[in-house]
């Protein structure tokens, strides 16, 4: 069984479950998700998050501005939908 990302107290940082030669950090959330987060320094201009869910095959997306930021939302298609 992979380690997963120990849960922190409120607000306290949690070290990342794995750190890539090429400066990648990933936390593993369950045994189906993780999240990656590319540095800085990556190709692409600004970084980017990599989620992964390991238990569905497909998840739909949906990005929403919220005040000063921005939402992702990640979910299993509807059964009715597929």
């Amino acid at each position: 069984m992979r380690d997963l990302t120990p849960v922190p107290s409120v607000f306290e940082p949690v070290p990342p479950t794995h750190v890539h030669a090429d400066g990648r950090r990933t936390w593993w959330l369950t045994e189906q998700i993780s999240v990656t987060i590319y540095p800085e320094t990556h190709p692409h201009p600004f970084g980017y998050v990599v989620v992964r869910d390991r238990s569905h095959q497909r998840l739909d997306s949906r990005c929403l501005q919220v005040r000063d930021a921005a939402e992702v939302y990640l979910t299993p298609p509807r059964p009715d939908v597929a």
